[in-house]
């Protein structure tokens, strides 16, 4: 039997349609993200219809939330959103298309309601009904901005609720559904504060471990498999294993090298690239043994030979205690050079070969 019901759907864009793999991969890694933590923000306890691309179709059965309950949940998405994006523009390491182009993303947000029916698949109930279709259409609609709030006349008055003074009254015809009346209210991002991260300095040696290589492969799709964690026990084939939780690497982003039985773990950092066309790759060791105080490796990556050729140039800075023995660090260096010779063989091939799929 059809009842009333809430529909709600905070909807995402601003990325356009990628071509290169590496935009692909990583749009949709931020959209999933994205998408995550707007789940993680549902305070009016809804039920999730469908993910429809990059947008929500959540569903309230039996009650309908007043306005101001769907502004706190409207501002709380809204806010959270915007935090991401903003710290994810500090955080990003990757130049592509789509991380570059992920702080310009926008989210607005439909409120509707009405009656929903319901099929049951095995023990799923999916909500349907030709309010699930107006909420669908109106989501395509003429509206002056890329963030705000559109609630429907028919939620309105079913919240018992007055347009109020920050709304626009629209009546526009939708292809199916007719002549629909919404009020849309604009979403202002400028109110929102943001906590600037710290940079941090990392310690570095007067003569650091240092090794290069050249790669007939361009920069951009050399740096997508170093700096990308699926792609890492293909080229360091000193690891057994790599834990890491998925999404886009960033400053800050950890993951765990596994040899044999011991785990250690790594932060990804951000070194500032000194030379034009030129990218760095930053890892930070978290597992420091007793005998470091730190150790910090950085990929620096340079196009040559007309970008057709990339070279990367491993400077690794090994930053010893005060009592560690000169043998015990001739041999510490030994052994990462060998590892890196190794490595850097493994990625030259890696990235020559087109190995990554």
């Amino acid at each position: 039997m059809a009842e009333q019901s809430f529909l709600f759907a905070p909807d995402i864009s601003g990325f356009t349609n990628f071509v290169n793999e590496t935009e692909i991969d990583h749009s949709q890694h931020i959209i999933s993200e994205i998408l995550e933590l707007l789940i993680d923000e549902n305070r009016l306890e809804m039920k999730i219809s469908e993910i429809e691309g990059d947008s929500i179709i959540f569903y309230k059965p039996k009650e309908i939330p007043t306005y101001e309950q769907l502004q706190d949940q409207v501002n709380r998405m809204f806010t959270r959103f915007h935090q991401f994006i903003n710290d994810f523009e500090h955080q990003r390491i990757c130049k592509c298309g789509a991380c570059v182009g992920a702080i310009d993303l926008k989210l607005k947000f439909f409120a509707h309601a009405g009656k929903l029916g319901y099929i049951k698949v095995k023990e799923f109930n999916k909500p349907h009904g030709a309010d699930m279709v107006v909420l669908h259409r109106i989501m395509k609609n003429s509206v002056p901005s890329k963030e705000y709030l559109l609630a429907t006349k028919t939620y309105m008055d079913l919240a018992q609720t007055l347009p109020k003074a920050d709304q626009t009254e629209t009546k526009e015809e939708f292809e199916g559904i007719g002549e629909q009346t919404y009020y849309w209210s604009l979403l202002d991002a400028t109110r929102i504060v943001y906590d600037v991260p710290e940079e941090k300095n990392y310690l570095k040696t007067k003569k650091p471990i240092s090794m290069s290589i050249d790669i007939e492969a361009p920069l951009s799709y050399v740096y997508e498999i170093l700096s990308n964690f699926k792609h890492r026990t293909k080229w360091n084939t000193t690891l057994d294993d790599l834990k890491y939780d998925e999404g886009v690497n960033r400053v800050g982003k950890k993951h765990f090298c596994v040899i044999g039985n011991r785990s250690v773990e790594l932060e990804t950092i951000k070194e500032k690239s000194t030379e034009k066309d030129s990218m760095v790759y930053g890892e930070s060791l978290i597992s420091i043994p007793p005998f470091l105080k730190e150790l910090n490796s950085f990929y620096v990556l340079k196009p040559i030979n007309d970008s057709s050729f990339t070279r990367v140039e491993v400077i690794v800075h090994a930053i010893p205690k005060l009592w560690i023995f000169t043998p015990l660090l001739l041999f510490l260096r030994m052994s990462f050079m060998k590892n890196l010779k190794e490595t850097l063989h493994n990625l030259k091939k890696l990235s020559e070969n087109n190995e990554t799929s």
